[in-house]
């Protein structure tokens, strides 16, 4: 048994025109939290009962990263079910079922179409389509780019510094 997570609703939006937008921040949960919550739930039993079964997450790099501005929901939501994931997972190993997170890279997409990322690198969806087969196939624990965890270490390190330097970027993205 195999189990593709590759809920995705994304939201970027500055925190002063979410005041009135609670909806925004219940649907993305509802989507890229709650609802692969649920159907794992569901499927969780019959593949611990068979003794087998992989789950592979799509997450998003972003996990790994200082809080970026604007993505609040997205992030909150994806960080949630990556760490119910990664739970989960210490509980269900011993009965054979296997988890991959994948911190994915820029994937450009419809979805990421309405946040100019014009000019910079990302995956086409071939490539990303290739990065979930590899998982299905080789079941590492995590693939994410070479990149992330030096980032993530000097995050946890230098929480200070990482902050300010989100809030440096906020401010010249606002015009400030």
């Amino acid at each position: 048994d195999v189990v593709i997570n590759n809920a995705g609703r994304s939201i970027r939006r500055p925190i002063d025109e979410s005041y009135d937008r609670f909806h925004d921040f219940t649907r993305t949960i509802d989507v890229n939290y709650l609802g692969p919550v649920r159907l794992l739930l569901t499927l969780l039993p019959g593949m611990r009962e068979r003794g087998r079964g992989h789950i592979v997450n799509i997450s998003t790099w972003g996990v790994r990263m200082p809080p970026a501005p604007r993505w609040s929901a997205y992030g909150a939501s994806k960080g949630a079910f990556d760490i119910w994931l990664r739970t989960v997972a210490t509980e269900i190993a011993a009965d054979g079922v296997t988890t991959t997170s994948i911190y994915m890279p820029l994937v450009h997409t419809r979805m990421s179409a309405p946040t100019d990322f014009s000019g910079i690198p990302g995956l086409t969806a071939d490539e990303a389509a290739n990065l979930v087969c590899h998982a299905v196939v080789t079941r590492p624990i995590e693939i994410s780019p070479w990149w992330t965890g030096a980032v993530q270490a000097w995050t946890d390190l230098r929480r200070g510094a990482a902050q300010r330097f989100m809030e440096r970027s906020a401010g010249r993205r606002s015009g400030e």
